[in-house]
């Protein structure tokens, strides 16, 4: 026998009720029975009462890693948790005590299941502890490389290990609502994703964001995914470090995966994507169409024109810039009291103003 969890998403609480109506009369032809009906919406709930009690917390976890029969109040699917009558997603994670070795701390800093990148930036401090802790050969002064698994990790990393400990806890507290608008606002007439890209010295990040404007005109703003990501090879020019490189990488990242969240999110009539970027020579370099570039920089900038037009990209400042956020490592706390989760200002703008370089 196949058994198989559906996660399925409505627009209002009839479309979800009709959905699931119309699946236990399929299924009964063959004399299957639709069950384990969990739902946010009271109108499912008491369409379909449960004679055990119903659980408030939804696990999402990979399906190679089921959760515990004996735990009453939730069920698996995936790998965040839903909370069903708050309606909001949040990051779970079992703490364990590991040793002080590289096993104990991938233990660690893989615990964490955030597929949508909502606790990025406050985990991109692990993963440039993790830099440090796998160095490659010719950039290991403390010789970590020649370390076996489970062969304890120097006294040095004391401070950083327990930092990481304590992020890797926090971000627990993260949650963000599960819906892109609220309901009791109408159903959306406008819907268009912005994208914002940004690269230091140290990571490159992307943030995601769609901009809902539902039939009573007001305006909701979600995020929808982001990611910081420890600079990759590459980015050095004879053997320095090439900002503009990394701002171009982190331009490619982006467009990369507003392409699969285009498709994957299947919104009927979805606006061109807008971009945007504080760097203007990532700019210059996708306006131009008459200068040849090094092979590098030449194919990072086809992928982002196969993907993108010149005019959907554009220039904003690093102040008001989301991504800039997940370029350096944060702190949980500061995280959810940026604009990491609702996005910059002049998203809630009606029409929105288009921002401009400074003029030297």
């Amino acid at each position: 026998m196949c058994i198989r969890d559906s996660l399925n998403s409505q627009p209002t609480e009839e479309a979800a009720l009709s959905l699931i109506q119309e699946g236990k009369h399929r299924l009964k032809r063959y004399d299957l029975n639709l069950c384990k009906i969990h739902s946010n919406a009271k109108l499912v709930r008491d369409a379909f009462p449960s004679k055990d009690p119903q659980p408030t917390i939804m696990e999402l976890k990979p399906a190679d890693n089921p959760s515990s029969d004996s735990d009453q109040e939730k069920s698996s699917s995936l790998g965040l948790q839903w909370h069903i009558r708050e309606d909001v997603f949040s990051i779970k994670m079992q703490f364990k005590d590991r040793p002080k070795t590289k096993r104990g701390f991938l233990g660690h800093v893989m615990a964490p299941y955030d597929p949508q990148g909502i606790a990025s930036p406050a985990l991109l401090s692990c993963k440039l502890l993790q830099r440090e802790i796998f160095p490659p050969i010719d950039q290991d002064p403390h010789k970590l490389h020649s370390l076996g698994w489970d062969d304890p990790i120097p006294a040095l990393f004391e401070k950083q290990w327990n930092s990481m400990i304590k992020t890797c806890q926090d971000v627990q507290k993260i949650s963000i609502p599960r819906p892109f608008y609220p309901v009791g606002h109408g159903t959306p007439k406008h819907q268009q994703l912005y994208a914002f890209a940004d690269a230091s010295d140290l990571a490159t990040c992307y943030a995601i964001y769609l901009r809902t404007v539902t039939s009573d005109d007001s305006i909701h703003v979600a995020l929808v995914c982001g990611n910081s990501k420890v600079l990759p090879k590459g980015v050095s020019i004879k053997g320095q470090l090439s900002i503009p490189r990394a701002e171009l990488n982190a331009a490619k990242d982006l467009a990369e995966q507003v392409l699969q969240l285009e498709v994957g999110l299947d919104i009927p009539e979805l606006q061109p994507t807008k971009y945007f970027t504080d760097s203007l020579d990532v700019l210059s370099q996708i306006n131009n169409t008459t200068d040849a570039n090094k092979r590098y920089i030449t194919s990072r900038i086809q992928t982002i024109r196969k993907i993108s037009s010149a005019s959907q990209w554009q220039y904003i400042p690093t102040s008001e810039n989301p991504a800039d956020i997940g370029t350096r490592p944060i702190k949980v706390e500061q995280l959810q009291a940026s604009m990491w989760f609702k996005g910059p200002d002049f998203l809630q703008q009606n029409p929105i103003t288009s921002t401009k370089p400074k003029q030297e």
